[in-house]
C-alpha cells in the first residue's frame, strides 16, 4: 500500500471526490422493506410445501400435543415470525375457525381473570347518575359495558340498564314521555 501524502487537495478535488461518493452510495440499494402480507403470502408457501397436517378437535388430546409440535418444528425450520405463527396454523385446523367472538371472550378470560371480571360486572350492576350529569353518568355506563358486555347482552337490555341507573326525576321524565 502506497504511503500517505500529505498533499493539500483543492476544493474541486474534494468536491468530485463527494460526488463520486454520493454517486457510488446512491447506486448501492438498500434491501426493500417487505410488507406484512407479502411475508404472510410467502409463509404460507413455505409451510404448504411441508404439507402439514390438519387438526379436526377430535381424537385423544395427545393428537393436539402432536399436531402443535408439528408447527413448532415447522415454524422454526421456515423461520416464521411470531406474529404470523396463529394465521398461518388456523388455515389448518378443519373444524377450528374460532370466530371473532369466540377469539374476544378467549382474550378477556386470559387478560382478565374471573374474579377482575366479577367485580367490574358487580360494580356495573351497582352504577348510579348520582351526582354525575348525564354525560358523566353515560361516559362511566360505556366504560364498564367494555369489561361487561355479557350483562347486557341485547340493545334493549343496555337500554333498561343505563334507564335504571338514571336519577329518578329523569327516569319519570322517559316514563311520561312513552
Amino acid at each position: 500500500m502506497p504511503p500517505l501524502s500529505r498533499k493539500r487537495l483543492s476544493r474541486n478535488d474534494v468536491n468530485r471526490t463527494l460526488r463520486n461518493l454520493v454517486k457510488a452510495l446512491s447506486s448501492v440499494s438498500a434491501p426493500r422493506e417487505r410488507s406484512t402480507s407479502e411475508l404472510a403470502s410467502e409463509m404460507s408457501k413455505r409451510i404448504s410445501q411441508s404439507k402439514p397436517s390438519t387438526f379436526d378437535g377430535k381424537g385423544e388430546p395427545s393428537e393436539l400435543e402432536l399436531w402443535l409440535r408439528e408447527f413448532d418444528k415447522l415454524f422454526d425450520v421456515v423461520e416464521c415470525p411470531k406474529e404470523l405463527k396463529v394465521n398461518q396454523a388456523a388455515f389448518y385446523l378443519a373444524e377450528g375457525y374460532f370466530g371473532w367472538e369466540l377469539f374476544k371472550r378467549a382474550m378477556r378470560e386470559k387478560f382478565y381473570p374471573l374474579h377482575v371480571r366479577k367485580d367490574k360486572s358487580n360494580e356495573f350492576a351497582r352504577l348510579e347518575m348520582g351526582g354525575m350529569i348525564v354525560d358523566e353518568y353515560y361516559h362511566k355506563f360505556m366504560e364498564y359495558l367494555k369489561y361487561c358486555p355479557d350483562d347486557v347482552p341485547t340493545k334493549e337490555k343496555k337500554m333498561q340498564r343505563f334507564e335504571l341507573g338514571l336519577s329518578y326525576d329523569i327516569q319519570k321524565h322517559i316514563a311520561s314521555d312513552r
